[in-house]
């Protein structure tokens, strides 16, 4: 693969070993000579720091999904001025064409005439 960017996959895998290794590296402590106490406020305090690390990407992807609703909304309203817009287009469109037949009755008629070019000119 050639993306730098990690899948959330791979982020969550890479996470499990990262955890893992410094989890197994503080109980690993006692063959250093750490009394299992001091082990044990050791995986305490690193598993307060993770559910704290936890809270912060909790708030972080709340943030982003409500910025996310207001993108969502920008956009339903600009496709709704786009669909009203297209909608008075086609209203526009259906008006012109009732004038044209509505012009094309009245030259038929004689009532008015054409005197080159476009511009039209009432008979009296």
């Amino acid at each position: 693969m050639t993306s730098d960017k990690l899948t959330p996959l791979r982020k969550i895998a890479l996470f499990s070993i990262l955890q893992a290794i410094l989890f197994g590296g503080i109980i690993s402590l006692r063959l250093f000579g750490l009394s299992f106490e001091r082990i044990v406020i050791l995986l305490t305090i690193s598993v307060s720091f993770e559910a704290i690390f936890f809270i912060f990407i909790q708030m972080s992807t709340s943030r982003n999904v409500e910025g996310l609703k207001e993108v969502e909304k920008a956009i339903d309203r600009i496709l709704d001025d786009g669909a009203k817009t297209h909608t008075a287009l086609i209203h526009l469109g259906h008006q012109m064409k009732t004038i044209q037949h509505d012009l094309d009755i009245l030259r038929k008629s004689g009532i008015l005439k054409s005197n080159g070019g476009s511009h039209l000119k009432a008979h009296s």
